[in-house]
This record gives C-alpha cells, structure tokens and sequence, in this order.
C-alpha cells in the first residue's frame, strides 16, 4: 500500500511537494526520458520508503527472542498490532513524522510476522501437509496480497479531495485487524508449549488439533510430547552458522536434521550403517 501511494498527486503535494513539481503537470503527458530517473531523486522520500525496511530489520532482531520465551501466538499478536496501529497512523498523518512512525511500525508487524507466521504453520501444519501449507500457501498468499494492494491503489488514486491516499493507506488496517483478533483464538504450538515447560498444555493442544487419540498416532509430535526432554538447546546459535555442533547421535529423533557439506563424511552423524535421514518422521 504504501509504495504505492507514492505515485498519487495529492500524496506528492502534500508531503512532498519538490518531487511532486517534477512530475509531467498534464495528464497522460511523460517526463523526458533523461529526467526519468531522478524523478523521485529525494532523500525525504527514500526515507518514508525505506523506514519500513528500517522497521523490519530492528524487529526481525527480536522477534525470535520474543516467540521463543512468550509463544508462537504472543508474537502473532505483536504482530497484529503493529500493523493495525502503523496502518492507523499513516491514514490520519498530517506529517512526514507521522508517516515515518507508522512505516517503522508496520516495519515491525513485517519483521514479527515472517518470523513467526512461517514457523507456527510448521508446526502446526500434518506432516504430510507441511511443505504446501509452510511455504506454497503462504507464498501464494503474500503474492495475492500484493496483487490485491495493486488493486486497491489504482482504485483509490482516482479519489478526489485528497482522500484517495488516506484511504488506501487505511484500508491496511482490516487484514491488520484479521490477524490481531485472530490471534487471540488460536492455540499455541505444542512444541512451543513444551519449550515453555507445560507439558499437559501441549498435550490438549495437540488432541484438540489432532483429535482425541491422535497425540499417540503422530510421530513427531508425541514424540515432541512424550520424550523425556525436549531437543537439546544451541547456545550463541549465531556462532554455529558455518560450523554447527554435532549431538549426540542418540538423540537423532529429538530434532530435525540440517546437514552441511562438511557432514557428509562425518560417522558421528551418518552412523557406520549409512545414513539415518528420514526416520525419524517414519511410524514403526
């Protein structure tokens, strides 16, 4: 929404009038070419465009600390609110200042909701729906949501009075307000739940979303539920990006494999029998 408002006449004329001068006055009329490029050449309006990236690289620092320690649903909410309130904000500024805050808060909306939303659908998702639900659906979301914001721009431009932008950039707050109240009716993940140490909370969790007897159906997830500890936690996670630490390999079904090149070779991980990839999602 907000990137596009910025090709609306009494968006430019009203908070930036310098970039608004350089635009061709009469309809349908283009710039020459040579001035094209540095027709929104201004450094105010590379700031209200850029401050949501701002807004999103601060949060994505915390965010995976707050869904950690407070749960998948918490961060959602977080999430939720910050669009709502950024969205708000931007459709009732009467100054850059105004715009600048409501970008970095919905910055921090991005910042939370592309860390957590990804995870919570895995772990909730069925095994054999993971993937599709994971990352096709909400992929095909994100493109559709950019698709109808599109939409809703070109609509909206053609409002008079100096409406249109106002109402484009409100109009953000009804999926805003979707996601907020929403995340006050779903569960929590039970792996998130155990983290937490409320085991008998994961345990409804998961027969209320997998059924009554489906907690000891599901491999991963009673496993998750009934093993006596939770998978071994990684201390500075930051320092084992290219070097990982190896478990031992007792504890292979208590955590999902990612393997780097360097393990290929390693016995520890691939055992002398060959490698052990994939069983852990298998039900003997």
């Amino acid at each position: 929404m907000s990137n596009g408002v910025t090709s609306m006449d009494d968006f430019l004329k009203k908070f930036f009038p310098s970039v608004y001068q350089k635009t061709p006055q009469q309809p349908g009329a283009a710039s020459p070419p040579h001035k094209r490029y540095c027709l929104y050449d201004n450094h105010l309006l590379t700031l209200f465009t850029s401050s949501l990236y701002l807004g999103a690289l601060v949060a994505s620092l915390l965010a995976s600390k707050v869904t950690l320690t407070l749960g998948r649903r918490v961060s959602i909410f977080v999430s939720g609110l910050a669009f709502l309130f950024g969205s708000i904000v931007n459709g009732i500024a009467t100054n850059l200042e105004h715009l600048i805050i409501g970008q970095l808060m919905l910055g921090v909306g991005v910042g939370f909701s592309n860390q957590v939303v990804p995870v919570y659908l895995s772990e909730m998702a069925p095994a054999r729906l993971r993937g599709a639900l994971s990352i096709g659906i909400l992929q095909m979301a994100i493109a559709a949501g950019l698709l109808l914001a599109t939409f809703v721009n070109y609509q909206t431009a053609g409002i008079g009075g100096g409406w249109g932008w106002r109402v484009s950039l409100t109009l953000a707050a009804v999926p805003a307000m979707l996601m907020t109240v929403g995340a006050l009716f779903l569960p929590d993940t039970p792996c998130s739940t155990i983290e937490r140490g409320h085991r008998e909370e994961a345990r409804r969790i998961l027969q209320r979303i997998r059924g009554a007897d489906q907690d000891q159906r599901s491999c991963g997830e009673s496993r998750c539920l009934l093993e006596e500890h939770i998978p071994p936690q990684v201390s500075a996670p930051a320092r084992h990006l290219l070097h990982p630490p190896v478990f031992p390999a007792t504890n292979r079904h208590q955590r999902n494999h990612v393997l780097f090149p360097g393990d290929l070779h390693d016995p520890v991980i691939w055992g002398q029998g060959g490698p052990h990839v994939g069983d852990d999602n298998r039900c003997h």
